[in-house]
């Protein structure tokens, strides 16, 4: 990795808490995704803008639709309240002792969880 956390791949850079850990009040994160943002804007800015084909475009759009769809739901359920839950669960079931029962446990839960709760995040 460089010094602007370019990664192996060309035009991929590890920003953030990948790049260096949340260190205190994630300030480290914070300056390193402002270091790293300032560069690959230098490095995009000379890139000739990709063509994508109307299928792609398309494609593009349907994720797009699908990602944002959450932010209409106003009677959903709260992101944070849903985070809290499933981190309530892995302290609960996986945790420290991390037995195959208490997994499967877990497993069960969370699968109940993404099926009931992840449609209807508002």
């Amino acid at each position: 990795m460089t010094e602007y956390a370019e990664s192996s791949i060309k035009n991929l850079f590890v920003a953030g808490d990948a790049r260096c850990g949340l260190g205190e009040n994630g300030s480290k994160a914070i300056v390193w995704g402002l270091i790293i943002g300032d560069h690959a804007r230098e490095v995009v800015s000379g890139l000739k803008s990709p063509v994508f084909s109307s299928e792609q475009l398309q494609q593009s759009g349907a994720d797009k639709a699908r990602i944002f769809a959450p932010l209409g739901n106003n009677d959903g359920v709260d992101p944070l309240e849903l985070e809290d839950y499933v981190r309530k669960i892995n302290m609960d079931y996986i945790g420290i002792h991390k037995i195959g029962p208490r997994l499967q446990r877990a497993a069960y839960i969370m699968r109940i969880t993404r099926e009931k709760f992840v449609p209807s995040l508002s």
